[in-house]
């Protein structure tokens, strides 16, 4: 089999490129397999055992670090207030929380700033 690329302006790239298909074209084709791990004719159900021990690491994962409130819903919460011309208030639940910037609060915070913002409206 031979491949053949050309592209026009990259002439120093040439070579590079027939020099890297041409060392593909004499790898073996074992190399480029995704599995690196033999398989054993002499063990049953390998792969059915393979697929039931990958479902139970996925269903064993701890739920999401992600807190349930983020960034988006304290900035809409802050923004109402704001509104409600509760612009001191709501820097004073910032600051009480890490920063004047909601932007700089820690991510593990912002549970405990809604409340706050909930309280003030």
């Amino acid at each position: 089999m031979r491949i053949r690329v050309e592209i026009e302006g990259l002439t120093e790239s040439d070579e590079t490129l027939r020099n890297v298909l041409a060392a593909l074209a004499s790898t073996p084709a074992e190399k480029h397999s995704k599995s690196t791990t033999p398989k054993n004719p002499d063990r049953e159900g390998t792969e059915e055992e393979a697929a039931n021990a990958t479902r139970r690491r996925r269903s064993s994962k701890p739920a999401s670090k992600e807190p349930a409130v983020d960034f988006e819903v304290v900035r809409a919460a802050a923004v109402k207030l704001v509104n409600a011309g509760k612009r001191d208030e709501v820097e004073a639940a910032f600051e009480a929380h890490g920063s004047k910037i909601l932007k700089d609060i820690p991510v593990e915070e912002l549970p405990a700033v809604l409340e706050a913002l909930e309280a003030l409206s």
